[in-house]
């Protein structure tokens, strides 16, 4: 009888958990799922190579991205809470900041730092926002627009990325 449980359970761990509360902003970045290549452009002019791969991970309920640039390696998660998108980014620049949906559409998601992140422009360096922007006509290429406060100056950064795989 006890091989019997222990199968049921050995099943039931296989079956995928969807989360009930999926946002339509979660849905947004699962429009990313796959592998991405291109450019990073700064504000001050510097072009660097990026890759970045969008997988899901614990049983559909959360989003992990690995981004390579310059062949520096960071990681996003991006995951549901209640309902709401929670974003958390592991930085080059040795920080984590937590985003949450400002805005979303059919071709774009913004990310903007909760409230109380505890991170000062001008004291520490952090990204302070994600923009993704679908290709209406192409959903195989995105732009994706951030700002970094770093040394207490704003930079911006666009990306331009076409999926790969």
């Amino acid at each position: 009888m006890n091989s019997k449980f222990t199968l049921f359970f050995i099943l039931l761990s296989l079956i995928p958990v969807a989360n009930a509360q999926e946002s339509e902003a979660f849905n947004q970045i699962k429009k990313m799922l796959g592998t991405w290549e291109g450019s990073v452009t700064v504000s001050d002019g510097t072009v660097i190579e990026t890759t970045s791969e969008y997988k899901l991970i614990s049983g559909g309920a959360t989003i992990l991205e690995t981004i390579v640039e310059d062949g520096v390696e960071m990681a996003t998660t991006y995951s549901d809470k209640d309902g709401e998108l929670v974003v958390k980014h592991y930085c080059v620049l040795g920080t984590e900041p937590i985003f949450e949906a400002a805005s979303v559409s059919e071709f774009g998601l913004s990310l903007t730092l909760v409230p109380n992140a505890g991170y000062t422009e001008g004291q520490d360096d952090f990204v302070t926002s994600f923009t993704y922007q679908s290709n209406q006509s192409n959903p195989d290429s995105v732009t994706v627009l951030s700002t970094v406060s770093l040394q207490g100056a704003e930079v911006s950064r666009r990306a331009m990325l076409n999926r790969v795989q």
